[in-house]
């Protein structure tokens, strides 16, 4: 059982140092005009193709560190089931707010950009998807790291 949970949270830290460091590289490569629509903070659909992209391979390397630490499917499917329900919950503020923006103005830090972006709604239902079916994926592989 003590594998189970070690296996979720390793699988989490990496899931989420990945996600990070390709999506902060990403927008320094291309830069706040290419991530944001014109003078908003809209994401482009150049970024959510990124954005989808890296999100779903972060899951894939989380699922295989999930599987080599817990020794069992067990908690890989934990794993899925927990980023599916936690990436679920933080989607329903982006379905219940409001469609509209604040203008984009001047430079926009790393930081600044991550809490300011704005991805359509059913970008929000389509990446608890992609990452919960990453972390299966990446958790039935036989291959190790």
């Amino acid at each position: 059982m003590i594998r189970i949970i070690l296996g979720v949270i390793f699988g989490f830290v990496v899931m989420f140092a990945v996600s990070f460091v390709t999506l902060t590289a990403t927008y320094m490569t291309l830069g706040q005009d290419r991530t944001f629509q014109i003078g908003t903070y809209q994401l482009t659909p150049l970024w959510l193709v990124f954005n989808a992209v890296f999100a779903f391979v972060a899951a894939v390397i989380a699922g295989k560190v999930c599987r080599m630490i817990a020794g069992s499917g067990a908690g890989v499917y934990i794993m899925a089931l927990s980023v599916l329900v936690l990436s679920l919950a933080l989607a329903v503020p982006v379905l219940l707010g409001a469609e509209g923006t604040a203008p984009r103005t001047g430079e926009v830090s790393n930081l600044q950009a991550m809490a300011s972006g704005k991805a359509p709604k059913w970008f929000a239902l389509l990446s608890p998807l992609l990452s919960a079916g990453g972390v299966l994926i990446g958790g039935k592989a036989k291959k190790k790291l």
